[in-house]
Parts: C-alpha cells; structure tokens; sequence
C-alpha cells in the first residue's frame, strides 16, 4: 500500500514544478507548469503542463498536452499535441508527421509527412512534404504555405487561400448539420448536462458531509494558498493523466495506470465539491458568516457555491471558465491536503 502512494506521490509532485531541460538527456515524461525543453533529448519526450516550450531536438516522437505549446526546435519523429494553443514557429522541423489538435492551431517551418488538423482556428503556413487534412470553423492558408501533397479540409465555410500560397491541390469538404439533427442533438446535450450537473451536485453533498474535516482542510488550502493551489490544479489536470498514459506502456508502470486513472477520476468530483465549498464559503464570509462553520452552514456554503459557479457557467464567452477555475483550485486543494494528511501520518511512524 505505501508502495503505491509513494508512486502516487512522485507524480503529483513531478507534475507541480516548472520543469527546464537543457544540455542532453535520455527520453523522458516532462511535467509542470512551464516546461521548457531547450536540451538534446536522446529519445521521444512526453510534456505536459500550463505552457510547454520545445525549443531544442527531440530525437525521436513528441507527445505534448498543454494549455499553450509551442514549438521552435527539431522533432525527429511525430509530433502529437494537443492544447488549447499550438504554435510551429518557422524554425520548428518536424521529421515525421504530426498530429495538432487545440483552439487555435498556427503551423510554420517544415514538416516531413502529413498533417492532420483539428481546431477552431487554423492558419497552415510552412512547407509540409505530405497531405494535410484539416476540420476547422475557420482556416487561413499563409503566404509563405508550400504543400506537396492535397489539402483537404472539412470546414462550414471556404478557407482564406493566399494567392502567394503553393498548393498542390485542395478539396473543400463542407460541414452541413441537418436542422432537425441539431434540434435532437441539443436536446440530448441538454439532458447529459442537467444529468452530469445534478450528478455532480449529489456528489459534492455526499463529500462535504461524509468527509468534513478532509474538505474543511482542503478549502483552508486555497484561503491560505490560492495560487500555487490554482497552479497545482492546473498541473495535475494536465500532469495524471499523461502520467498514466506512459505507465501504460512500461512493463512495470502498467500495473500503476489503472489505480492512477481511477484515483484521478474519483478525484474530480471530489474537487468540484471543495472548490464549490470554498466557494460558498467566500460568499457566506461576505454577509459576515465566519469560517471555520458547523455541518449545517457547511452544507449551505457548498449550496450557495454550486448556484453560484451554475449562474456564472451561463455567462456569455466567458462562462466555461468559472466551473473551469472552480475544479482547479479544487484539484490542487485535494491533492494539497490529501498530501499534508500523508506526511501527518508518515512522520510519526518514520521518528524512533
């Protein structure tokens, strides 16, 4: 058992520190909040963070899953990314093929294969020796873009094609959603949604009451923390789950990804509850209700959290980002306490 939290252990704090490769190093897992690569790296490299910065040569295939990804250095092999932002500067070479998925995907430099593109916003520059095939709301082809293979995108709408681009063929693909289709499938979004939501909420009440003393101590780590707790979150969101996937295949790390996904799952909620509570907990602070607070007012601070981060998730463009910023700090805040509970009972055992 403590075998498997000391594993556990070691990934959350790898995936909490910025993270600087330089000079040369064999392949490796990257986690943190910035990861800059600007070392040889002999072999392929996995990275994760809030913003991942390839700068120098990966050897062999890049696996990158990060809030911001740039990329200005050499990858030998394939490149998979995937993020809200991606960029290839023009010094960026890709040997192999590269697979780009994010909000806003920017390509320069060369790319040795083909591409594959899924995002909001594209804008396809650099000179690509393969096919591109492109599912984009809005694409840009560049001035400086030479494609020897055929561009095939899926998009509502025609991409803005530069005359000075060099393409060898391009096909437009367009994405047409049947009006009854999008009435059913709005329907069924709907009811996940509301099913997820109460879901949730019945979950959160199940932990605060459950687990006072654990949630209580979580929510004073983001009063007493709240940014590197936010940065924490924010890690470990990005951090676990690539964790898992590289235990996955290593002989002996594949025994720990499967109770790794399921404590990170089991987690997330968990989260959503703390950060809801901790919520509620500012707001009943407001009108003079001091912390810390019985069960009962416990309960209502968790209730007025989840009103609260509801009614600001229905705020136009910017609502995703409450519910976003309420399970961050509530995923660094667990693992924050999860983690000062550990050491409380390892340090009395560990003292003659």
């Amino acid at each position: 058992m403590s075998a498997m939290w000391c594993h556990l252990l070691a990934m959350m704090l790898l995936a909490t520190s910025a993270f600087a490769a330089d000079g040369e190093i064999d392949g490796d897992v990257f986690a943190g909040w910035h990861v800059v690569i600007d070392g040889r790296v002999r072999g392929s490299a996995v990275a994760s963070g809030a913003i991942v910065d390839i700068g120098a040569r990966v050897d062999d295939d890049a696996l990158v899953a990060a809030g911001r990804i740039a990329v200005s250095g050499v990858v030998g092999g394939d490149l998979a990314a995937t993020g809200l932002s991606i960029r290839l500067a023009p010094s960026a070479v890709v040997a192999g093929n590269a697979w780009l998925a994010g909000a806003r995907v920017e390509t320069a430099g060369q790319i040795g294969g083909t591409v594959r593109i899924v995002g909001w916003r594209v804008a396809l520059g650099g000179e690509i020796a393969g096919d591109v095939d492109i599912y984009a709301a809005s694409i840009d082809v560049l001035p400086d873009a030479v494609v020897k293979g055929r561009v095939t995108y899926h998009s509502p709408e025609p991409a803005r094609i530069d005359a000075a681009a060099r393409l060898s063929g391009v096909e437009h693909q367009g994405v047409v959603w049947p009006t009854r289709l999008v009435g059913i499938v709005g329907a069924v979004v709907a009811v996940v949604a509301i099913g997820i939501g109460l879901l949730a909420a019945a979950i959160a009440l199940i932990a605060v009451a459950a687990f006072p003393n654990f949630t209580a101590g979580a929510s004073n780590a983001i009063a007493a923390h709240p940014w590197s707790t936010l940065g924490l979150g924010l890690a470990l969101l990005f951090g676990l789950p690539m964790a898992a996937a590289f235990a996955l295949v290593t002989v002996i790390g594949s025994v720990m990804a499967v109770p790794l996904v399921a404590v990170y799952l089991l987690s997330l909620p968990l989260a959503l509850a703390v950060g809801a509570l901790h919520l509620g907990r500012l707001g009943l602070g407001a009108v003079g209700r001091s912390w810390p607070m019985g069960a009962g007012w416990r309960l209502v601070a968790l209730a007025v959290g989840i009103a609260v981060t509801v009614l600001g998730a229905s705020i136009p463009w910017i609502g995703p980002a409450v519910p976003c910023a309420v399970l961050l700090f509530g995923l660094g805040a667990v693992y924050r306490e999860a983690f000062r509970r550990w050491r409380l009972w390892v340090e009395p055992v560990a003292s003659p």
